[in-house]
């Protein structure tokens, strides 16, 4: 508070200290409004301030993921950030094992990326549970982890392909897979990339 109050009495107008608190304003979804013929400069909230965290998470759950309680335009509810992505943000070795603790370490560190693949998976729809109380953040809402040439060739998949979920074409396209069961019950699994890779 000393930093703000020197700010406003004018001891530190020279320093970078006033810019570092109005970028720290700006992160958090307040905007700077100039003075006009109708009045004085003020501030206010940003009209799109991206998804609201409204309890920190404080467990990784066994197949869901990391819940999260959140608040977006005007709706209330569960996201759950896949453990992939977050050993894909925290650069985890495949191999490597991770508690509770330190998934929080690595939510902690980028979430303001996590909140926007939250805001993503929102906007693309295709991630809610069936009764709509769950939203599934995943690595393909995460424009950090997707190649930077691949992020605008957003495609949708086959209905018969993960759900008709909405899928990247670049480097990281899933192959498709396909199992076909034949007349004697025989079950046939086979692979290939899916055809907006090629």
């Amino acid at each position: 508070m000393t930093t703000v109050r020197d700010i406003e009495e004018g001891k530190r107008a020279d320093t970078g200290a006033a810019g570092e608190v109005l970028e720290a304003l700006r992160k958090e979804g307040i905007e700077f409004v100039a003075g006009n013929d109708s009045g004085g400069p003020g501030v206010r909230l940003a009209r799109d301030r991206g998804p609201n965290l409204v309890r920190r998470p404080t467990v990784m759950t066994l197949w869901e993921g990391m819940p999260l309680d959140v608040e977006y335009r005007g709706r209330r509810f569960n996201a759950f950030v896949a453990r992939e992505v977050l050993e894909d943000l925290g650069r985890v070795p495949a191999d490597t094992k991770l508690i509770d603790e330190e998934y929080l370490q690595i939510f902690n560190r980028h979430v303001s990326s996590i909140l926007e693949g939250v805001k993503i998976a929102f906007e693309r729809g295709a991630a809610w549970s069936r009764d709509g109380r769950s939203l599934y953040v995943r690595t393909l809402d995460m424009r950090e982890l997707m190649p930077a040439d691949a992020w605008g060739n957003l495609i949708m998949a086959d209905e018969l392909i993960m759900g008709g979920s909405p899928v990247f074409a670049g480097t990281r396209v899933p192959k498709v897979l396909e199992v076909t069961k034949d007349d004697d019950g025989e079950v046939t699994v086979s692979t290939y990339e899916h055809p907006a890779a090629e």
